[in-house]
């Protein structure tokens, strides 16, 4: 058994074990004494089967044992509990089925032959017309679908009470073959007045059946994976039961042997509780159904086309030529039944177009990929599915489950993209249907996941650059506030003091004017170094080209003294550029120089810059050998930035003989911006 099963067993009461086993005892006790029963009786063996006493039996030990075992594994599950009394009751009317065709034969006294004929009437109602229905309103988690469904619950049980009643009353239920005259007690000898009432009887405990049927359809398509699973073990069974067992009891065609179908439907159930992943129980349910519906409709087949032809061929010859019809029409029949049923079990996955149109509206509007990723799971029927990259999960749905398949995502070069997708329980692994879809989405769905990358780095982008101009106005504000204000009030003051003294002491009059005058040449230096912040003048005053030569001639001269050498490859004009271009271009090389003559010992650096659709600049150092990695510091960081803000690309780390830095910065993005 499974770790939960064995914790249900282990927490559970010993009165209850106990309980369970006495349930395997009375099932084993009843078929026991049928055994003995028919061994020392005088009747011969057929009689005693053609009574259904043997499927009786069978019946008895399948729903006692498997109940007793679900019990003893789930000892609060009243599905186990259920199986296990109807086990009991139908193990009454199998005991009571021997004794009464062996007591026929064997000249019985009367009570005698009463007392068994009522148990067999009034055993296998509690089983089959109520025992068995509540248990699969209740299967398989053991309560009900909802709410709603708690007065079905008691309809359905007030229903069987009366199917019960309806069998015990009638003085013909004991009489099961014929041989049975003698009524039971408690049966009614005006019975038959009361025929319309049992007639409605009937029809409700049919009805009973349709609606226990429905709610195992309604749990499938609210259920989750572990659920639909688990239904569709009890939906073989009642399968075969519907097939094999169905003709044998309402249309009395077929042997009474076939009734012993029934005993799949407890075992189905103990498995699905249990064990649902013993097999995978979708592809034996695909293939049954398949099976049902080919060998159905060739039946069907054949027998229309014997009936049309048997008018013009002889019997014989009709025959053959509806065999050969049916035999051309057979394949393509059993593959277009196949895939029916292939695609309610296991989706689209063997139709890859079908897929993709299912995918493709999720792909357009997948802002966070989270319906992208909804759509695969419910077109494959998946149980998880999940987006990821360089080990981050971007979206995910449903729960992972012990088996996970990985398919690469192409997101791009410095990216690892995976959609990770859940094996099916019971599947073990994915065939090759699956594998060939999986392979096909990976190419949209990287495309949806690197477009939502970037779209996350463009928000990121955005946000830093919001940050950093608040940062900016803020410190614009505080050098305002703290540096050029005080300055200007002072310098207010001081004005209005030599005012004062300049008639009456011209000589302070003069020192204050004197101290003015350096006060105001300090302010405008704040003010330059303000508006130097914002946009070096340097590129009002004399261009980009000329600023950047100028530029390096500052930066050859390091505090070091070694030589650094800078070669400038820069073409002899420029068409008009946007001012944030000119100004985060020379911004950038400023930096990167500065990390040149700082943090490496090259002799010569190299500053190249071209202009097309986008200006590209370059700035390369040379040295023996490559340098260490580079730590992204402020500076690093600023020149990302600002690159990033008009939607540029920076690439900086060390190369073959040095070390570079390479910014792309779109024109028309620029403009626009």
């Amino acid at each position: 058994m499974n770790d939960a099963s064995a914790g249900s067993a282990s927490t559970a009461s010993p009165a209850l074990r106990v309980l369970a086993g006495v349930v395997v005892a009375v099932v084993l006790g009843e078929t026991a004494a049928a055994l003995a029963l028919a061994l020392t009786g005088d009747s011969p063996p057929g009689s005693i089967l053609r009574g259904f006493a043997a499927v009786n039996l069978a019946i008895c030990l399948s729903f006692g044992t498997c109940g007793a075992v679900l019990a003893w594994f789930r000892p609060r599950h009243p599905v186990g509990w259920l199986l296990a009394l109807s086990g009991c009751a139908q193990g009454l009317t199998g005991v009571a089925g021997v004794a009464l065709a062996v007591g026929s034969a064997d000249q019985w006294s009367e009570p005698a032959l009463r007392l068994f004929a009522t148990l067999f009437s009034w055993g296998w109602p509690w089983s089959m017309g109520l025992g068995f229905f509540l248990a699969l309103l209740l299967f398989p988690d053991g309560q009900l679908p909802g709410k709603r469904w708690r007065p079905v619950a008691v309809t359905v049980a007030g229903v069987g009470i009366l199917f019960v009643l309806r069998m015990g009353l009638d003085p013909t239920s004991s009489n099961f073959d014929g041989a049975h005259p003698l009524p039971h007690w408690g049966a009614v000898s005006a019975f038959d007045r009361a025929a319309g009432l049992w007639a409605v009887i009937d029809l409700l405990n049919a009805a009973s059946l349709l609606v226990v049927l429905a709610s195992l359809v309604v749990r499938f398509r609210r259920g989750n994976d572990r659920t639909r699973r688990q239904l569709l073990w009890v939906v073989f069974a009642v399968l075969i039961v519907a097939l094999l067992a169905i003709p044998v009891v309402l249309l009395r065609f077929g042997s009474t042997w076939l009734l012993l179908v029934f005993v799949l439907v407890p075992a189905s159930i103990l498995v699905a509780i249990l064990r649902h992943n013993l097999l995978d129980i979708r592809l034996v349910v695909a293939r049954t159904v398949a099976w049902a519906l080919m060998s159905g409709i060739l039946v069907a087949a054949y027998l229309l086309v014997v009936a049309v032809l048997g008018r013009s061929f002889a019997a014989g010859g009709s025959a053959v030529v509806a065999a050969g019809v049916v035999a051309l029409g057979l394949n393509p029949l059993r593959l277009r039944s196949q895939r029916l049923v292939d695609r309610l079990l296991y989706g689209d996955r063997r139709d890859p177009v079908r897929v993709l149109r299912r995918v493709g509206p999720a792909l357009g509007s997948a802002d966070d990929l989270t319906s992208l990723a909804d759509a695969i799971a419910q077109s494959l029927h998946l149980p998880y599915v999940s987006l990821r990259s360089d080990g981050r999960e971007l979206a995910t749905v449903g729960s992972p489950p012990s088996i996970l398949h990985g398919v690469p995502l192409p997101v791009g070069p410095d990216r690892k993209g995976e959609l990770v997708v859940g094996v099916r329980r019971g599947d073990g692994r994915f065939r090759g249907a699956d594998l060939d879809v999986l392979r096909l989405l990976a190419a949209p769905v990287a495309v949806a996941v690197h477009a939502t990358l970037l779209a996350e780095e463009l928000q990121q982008s955005r946000s830093r650059v919001v940050s950093a101009r608040d940062d900016e106005r803020r410190r614009l504000r505080r050098d305002l506030h703290d540096g050029l204000g005080p300055v200007l009030t002072g310098v207010g003051f001081k004005a209005d003091a030599a005012r004062n003294y300049v008639r009456t002491q011209p000589d302070e009059a003069i020192e204050l004017l004197t101290d003015l005058r350096a006060e105001t040449a300090a302010a405008l230096e704040d003010v330059r170094r303000l508006v130097y912040d914002l946009r070096p003048p340097i590129l009002d005053d004399v261009g980009l080209l000329e600023a950047l030569r100028r530029l390096a001639e500052r930066s050859g001269r390091r505090p070091d003294g070694l030589p650094l050498n800078i070669t400038l490859d820069l073409p002899d004009s420029v068409p008009p550029l946007p001012a944030g271009v000119e100004t985060a271009t020379y911004r950038i090389a400023a930096e990167a120089l500065t990390n040149v003559v700082r943090h490496s010992h090259a002799s010569r650096a190299t500053v190249r810059m071209t202009v097309d659709t986008s200006l590209h600049l370059s700035i390369l150092n040379e040295q023996q050998a490559p340098g260490p990695p580079w730590t992204a510091g402020v500076g690093l960081s600023s020149m990302q930035e600002r690159a990033a803000e008009l939607g540029g690309v920076l690439s900086a780390g060390p190369v073959a003989h040095g070390g570079a830095v390479s910014v792309t910065l779109p024109l028309d993005h620029a403009s626009s911006a």
